[in-house]
């Protein structure tokens, strides 16, 4: 037997017992099956950003993290991932102690920083779907910076998902994604790390049989509607 094989025997001995569950490291890589993908598959891009704060009409964006990848367009199981692709930006202010220790970034790091506009543009608007775990969040960041891909398609791993109704607590990403199994080094709320954290989540396979990605992409293909009371008041009387 292979030294792999021999650990997998083990782990499998171990959570037989019903008393451990072992969690595996993610490794994005490993999840590309296809060298090639077909102009038919879905192409998918993952993204995450950090920012000064909450405001995207105050606030900016210092880190962008992007990553494509491909999926087979009637399962969603993941064929190949690409390279991952991240940029620092110069907010022209300094970083809060709140930002500074929730990322681990320092105002000396993003001294004469700049998204690559094109690059990034490009990268988003060739995706079929683009999916971050906090899109309410993430997209006006993203719009407002790079006005000329806003109006795509956009997805939200943290509420689309009937994640309770699969038997998951909670909906913060690490840890969703150690329900799921895995766990992975390197610093949460850094973008690029946040990234491959969502896809190894969106390949993550449900007990009903389908992939996250799956269920929400499913989710975001369906047509939605907003409605607004223009001019109508609003009473507070009970």
């Amino acid at each position: 037997m292979t030294e792999r094989s021999v650990i997998e025997t083990a782990i499998a001995a171990i959570e037989a017992t019903g008393d451990f569950r072992l969690l595996r490291r993610l490794r994005v890589e490993d999840l590309s099956r296809v060298e090639s993908p077909s102009f038919t598959d879905l192409r998918v891009v993952a993204l995450d950003v950090e920012t000064t704060g909450l405001d995207p009409a105050y606030d900016r964006i210092v880190e962008l993290a992007a990553r494509p990848f491909w999926a087979n367009p009637e399962t969603c199981e993941v064929i190949n991932v690409e390279p991952p692709c991240s940029w620092l930006e110069d907010p022209g202010q300094a970083l809060s102690p709140e930002i500074k220790g929730l990322t681990g970034l320092a105002d000396a790091d993003l001294v004469g920083q700049a998204i690559d506009e094109r690059a990034a543009v490009g990268l988003l608007v060739s995706a079929d779907l683009i999916v971050a775990h906090h899109a309410v969040f993430d997209r006006p960041f993203v719009e407002r910076r790079l006005p000329a891909a806003a109006g795509r398609r956009w997805a939200c791993s943290c509420v689309e998902p009937g994640w309770r109704a699969h038997g998951f607590d909670g909906r913060a990403l690490g840890w969703l994604l150690m329900q799921a199994g895995l766990f992975q080094s390197g610093r949460s709320h850094r973008a690029g790390v946040d990234v491959d954290a969502l896809i190894g989540l969106l390949a993550h396979r449900l007990p009903s049989g389908s992939t996250v990605l799956k269920e929400l992409y499913e989710t975001a293909s369906r047509p939605t509607l907003r409605f607004r009371a223009v001019g109508v008041s609003i009473s507070t009387e009970i």
